[in-house]
């Protein structure tokens, strides 16, 4: 399924001060394309004490709906300038695309920005982060919707029908009536032909981080998550 839906979600962080350094700090959850999304931070990790890492993850209690899809997703970070409106923080001149599935569930960058660098955009010990993600394409991995058997309706015919019905069901006059005769253990009630629906499902992800100095955008959000070991 192909789809333009865009998502933005604005994180405001007070008393920034007091966050615990390379400890992962989560946003509340939100809904989006029919998974629950966080937006995780940490104030530097154990590889990169001195960085401030971004995450767009899967909330745990849809990573199993990814079993059955995947989604092609542009993602990017913006961190917003607190003193100054229209200078804000983006590492990246274009999003960033990247498939979200159960094996890469949680997308973003370790080496966002230096700690050093974000006074500008703190104010009264306060931040702003956003991340905004378009879901260009959404896959579906499962079996292939089964569809139910048509409704059908059962009549029950006598093996005789006193006169002059008998007769009149093998008129001419009612040939646009039919009848379709079963056994009474075979009836079927139905509303009416459906197909069982797939679950609805839901950036960067398990890779060695490295040097992203260098690197081109795609390679710099290639990081590992998955063995978060702070």
């Amino acid at each position: 399924l192909v789809g333009n839906l865009q998502y933005v979600y604005r994180w405001r962080i007070g008393q920034w001060s007091t966050l615990a350094p390379c400890v992962e700090h989560n946003s509340p959850a939100f809904d989006a394309d029919g998974l629950r999304w966080v937006f995780k931070l940490f104030k530097g990790r154990a590889r990169n004490p001195r960085d401030l890492a971004l995450y767009l993850a899967v909330h745990e209690s849809t990573t199993d709906r990814l079993q059955q899809l995947k989604k092609k997703v542009d993602v990017s970070f913006t961190l917003e300038n607190q003193r100054t409106r229209g200078l804000d923080y983006n590492k990246y001149t274009t999003p960033i695309t990247v498939w979200v599935d159960s094996a890469y569930s949680t997308w973003g960058d370790d080496k966002f920005i230096g700690l050093d660098d974000m006074e500008s955009f703190i104010l009264d010990d306060m931040t702003c982060l956003v991340v905004r993600f378009h879901v260009r394409e959404t896959v579906h991995e499962g079996p292939a919707p089964t569809a139910q058997p048509s409704p059908a309706i059962a009549v029950y015919v006598p093996e005789k029908i006193s006169a002059p019905f008998n007769q009149l069901l093998k008129s001419a006059r009612f040939s646009d009536i039919q009848f379709e005769l079963r056994d009474s253990s075979a009836l079927l009630l139905s509303p009416g032909p459906h197909s069982v629906p797939y679950p609805k499902q839901g950036l960067l992800s398990p890779r060695n981080s490295g040097d992203f100095q260098n690197a081109s955008p795609h390679d710099a959000l290639r990081i590992g998550y998955n063995s978060i070991d702070n």
